[in-house]
């Protein structure tokens, strides 16, 4: 997996915008497959694609199968709240039936 946000650093009151790629390298069909990221506080769900479930502070995304090295890319928009100082952590877990954790993705900044 690998994401990329812009822009950074981000002021209050502005956006994060984020591209998130997720590739299968189990070599393996994936069933079940569900994307959870866990926004920081200080920012709130704005948009994204494909549309993701918003949840106090999870999006989550539900893939279905995902096929051994098939890739989906998301995008996801954060707002963040005027007067918003301080550091913004986003974390990602992937996971697919029988509670595999395909990765986990923090980023701080």
């Amino acid at each position: 997996m690998r994401k990329v946000d812009y822009p950074d650093p981000v002021e209050g009151g502005s956006r994060i915008h984020y591209t998130i790629y997720i590739t299968n390298t189990a070599g393996v069909v994936l069933n079940g497959v569900q994307v959870l990221d866990v926004v920081s506080t200080g920012t709130y769900y704005a948009s994204s694609d494909p549309e993701g479930v918003s949840s106090g502070s999870t999006v989550t995304w539900t893939l279905g199968s995902l096929a051994a090295g098939a890739s989906r890319v998301l995008r996801l928009t954060l707002g963040t709240y005027t007067g918003f100082r301080g550091t913004v952590t986003n974390n990602i877990t992937v996971t697919a039936s029988g509670g595999i954790v395909a990765v986990t993705w923090r980023r701080r900044g």
